[in-house]
């Protein structure tokens, strides 16, 4: 079952299964690294609404919840 990016809990991974958003943020992910059939991984979550740092491809990178809201994943186990 997919979930949000933005609810899995630190130390948590998945594999991204839909980006929903338009071709600039699409891109912006895409240069990060970030594309469909990507395992990502929690790493940080800032607390009071901050932002989120996530592991792919072995490089880390911080976004915002907004964003992580629009990223699907298939919760690993």
């Amino acid at each position: 079952m997919a979930t949000r990016l933005l609810d899995l809990e630190k130390g948590e991974s998945g594999i991204v299964t839909a980006i929903h958003g338009g071709h600039g943020f699409q891109r912006r992910l895409h240069s990060m690294g970030l594309h469909v059939g990507d395992l990502v991984q929690v790493t940080e979550r800032a607390p009071f609404g901050g932002p989120i740092m996530i592991r792919v491809h072995g490089a880390e990178f911080v976004i915002g919840r907004g964003v992580a809201a629009r990223i699907l994943v298939e919760k690993r186990l």
